[in-house]
């Protein structure tokens, strides 16, 4: 039987927080509109080559990048989804339509980042001397990325259960259509949960370029990993999906430590049937 090194578990861990931030963007915006929205992992990765080349080739500070690019995302993603298209998309048709425009924006940003970046790139040289925590090595990108995937699950707890907006999305995502008689416009709450939910995809990403080597053709893949376990995660629960998030990460550790590094890619794609098989039964 193959025992964790704390090292591989631990960075296991870390890159656990970045699906699990992925995620949770997927699982805000699913959970509250009922829409997928299959551009989010390409806007990860986006956001990830941002971060890289603007600490590579600009010598932006790693840490300025990694703060500017999230936010810079969820503004532009506020802007490029209007509440006319909101509207479009909560009438018939919707759903075809949500399918369309997403997958379509999600190739249209592929194609950009190719050609901005048609090698893959990262930040991680950026980020300086590791240092040593009982022993395990860390880079603090890393690390942060532990800190951040916490405290992002602890603000939406809080901000769902305690806020007006909070208690909307939960209504909306508990089927509840008439959100309007409390005061809350559904255009609206669907425009800002798709700019929350594609800001925490960017926070992944920041984190993703600092730490990891990442190319533009990896965009469907994260928008798989995340979908997954926003479906495994079920409504609005940060963090049960934090932790399927980790739980994957600790997973692919394993897999790479115990089968060789060049399996670890196939631990996600197997994730797919059995989600589908679970969901299949449990409707059932």
């Amino acid at each position: 039987m193959t025992v964790f090194h704390p090292e591989v578990m631990t960075h296991g861990l870390a890159t656990g927080a970045l699906y699990g931030l992925a995620a949770t963007g997927t699982q805000l915006i699913l959970g509250c509109t009922g829409k997928v929205h299959l551009g989010l992992g390409h806007i990860l990765v986006a956001a990830a080559l941002c971060v890289a080349s603007g600490a590579g080739e600009t010598r932006i500070p790693l840490v300025g990048a990694m703060a500017v690019v999230p936010l810079a995302t969820a503004l532009l993603a506020y802007v490029s989804h209007p509440r006319a298209l909101w509207r479009r998309l909560q009438g018939d048709g919707g759903e075809r339509a949500c399918f369309m425009i997403t997958f379509g924006g999600a190739l249209a940003l592929e194609a950009v980042s190719q050609w901005l970046w048609p090698l893959p790139a990262t930040g991680c040289f950026a980020a300086g001397t590791p240092f040593s925590v009982l022993g395990i090595s860390f880079v603090w990108p890393k690390a942060l990325a532990l800190v951040v995937s916490l405290c992002a699950a602890l603000g939406l707890w809080c901000s769902l259960r305690n806020t007006r907006w909070g208690k909307a999305m939960r209504a909306w995502d508990g089927g509840s259509g008439e959100i309007e008689i409390v005061g809350v416009d559904p255009q609206g709450l669907g425009r800002l949960v798709t700019s929350l939910g594609l800001g925490l995809a960017a926070v992944g990403g920041a984190l993703v370029g600092a730490t990891q080597v990442i190319s533009a053709q990896d965009g469907i893949g994260w928008t798989i990993k995340a979908l997954c376990l926003a479906m495994l995660g079920g409504g609005l629960a940060p963090f049960r999906t934090m932790a399927f998030g980790w739980a994957l990460g600790l997973a692919e550790a394993w897999v790479s430590q115990s089968l060789g590094p060049q399996w670890h890619t196939a631990v996600a794609p197997a994730l797919l049937p059995g989600v589908l098989l679970w969901r299949s039964r449990r409707e059932t």
